[in-house]
């Protein structure tokens, strides 16, 4: 369709342009016309994935007229908008993709400003939304709540982890798999796994066409997605350390309830409660010893992993001679 189609750039660049739908059929055309507008000139832009994510409208059909250029995947169902990532992921051939949402609030031109910060030293270009065009109360404020959370938990400064407009190395997600709704937490992911992140602020437009997909329960989903991202890194780098942790709380926790039912005895002060805090007492040191045994069977199972990958716990720098 373009000469830019099939040759990377002069930085031997190749992106692929992953956009999942759901329900999307009026913005899908003129979504298109952007990003082939936009491809004309930007060299090293390969094609377009669309992901059709269980639609219910003629979204299909739209994604079926569109040009050679532009390729469709049809999920049976709707599995949710972190698969639909993943199978266009998994059906590109680049070494980077580009990510943006269907609903044309992420405009396209913004990709070669994106594109022209990527380097050797660049893992990840991501958009912040600067003047975002969304509702205060339903999505901006929670929005802004979420991010602030998950900066404190994580130790991490991204401004915008909602932008869908942003362009990573492929390999990044070679053993990982987007599942549930991952896809909101990808950038913290991407983060906590060292990769190296650089933000630039990008257009956001007002959506014409079609409804949000989104509510205020997206918020709650978020902070627990960002618990389970720290949780699972933890896990997977110290997972003795990680249980221990939780052992010891209930350990302490069981030996001061085990106390307090001792003392209500002796003293004979509301003796019906004694039972009660004696039987919190056991419950947390059975929970204790599980804990630590979890713990150890887990360190054991990730140990022969690494075992049996060749000892390969970690990953060589892009940029080492």
């Amino acid at each position: 369709m373009h000469s830019a189609s099939s040759v990377p750039n002069a930085r031997g660049i190749m992106i692929d342009l992953v956009v999942p739908v759901m329900n999307e059929e009026s913005n899908i055309p003129i979504l298109a016309r952007e990003i082939e507008l936009m491809a004309t000139v930007t060299p090293g832009i390969n094609q377009c994935i669309w992901v059709d994510d269980g639609s219910t409208d003629d979204s299909w059909k739209q994604i079926s007229n569109l040009s050679s250029f532009h390729r469709g995947i049809r999920l049976g169902r709707n599995y949710g908008q972190s698969t639909a990532i993943m199978a266009g992921i998994d059906s590109s051939q680049a070494d980077w993709i580009c990510t943006l949402d269907s609903d044309l609030q992420n405009d396209p031109s913004d990709i070669p400003r994106l594109l022209g910060l990527i380097s050797e030293e660049v893992d990840v270009v991501t958009g912040i939304r600067m003047k975002r065009k969304d509702k205060f109360f339903s999505r901006r404020l929670p929005s802004y709540f979420a991010n602030l959370i998950a900066r404190r938990l994580l130790n991490v400064k991204i401004t915008d982890a909602g932008c869908t407009l942003r362009i990573f190395r492929r390999r990044l997600l070679s053993e990982t798999r987007l599942v549930g709704e991952m896809h909101r937490v990808l950038i913290y992911h991407f983060a906590v796994a060292g990769a190296r992140i650089i933000e630039l602020p990008v257009n956001h437009r007002e959506r014409v066409y079609g409804s949000s997909k989104y509510g205020i329960n997206r918020t709650f989903k978020f902070v627990a997605d960002i618990i389970l991202v720290k949780s699972l890194r933890q896990i997977m780098d110290r997972p003795l350390y990680f249980f221990g942790r939780l052992s010891l709380y209930s350990l302490l926790s069981a030996l001061a309830l085990g106390i307090s039912a001792i003392a209500l005895r002796i003293l004979s002060i509301k003796s019906y409660i004694d039972g009660t805090l004696m039987v919190g007492a056991l419950t947390l040191g059975w929970t204790s010893l599980s804990f630590f045994c979890l713990g150890l069977i887990v360190e054991v199972i990730i140990r022969l992993m690494i075992g049996n990958n060749n000892g390969l716990q970690y990953e060589i720098d892009s940029r080492s001679k």
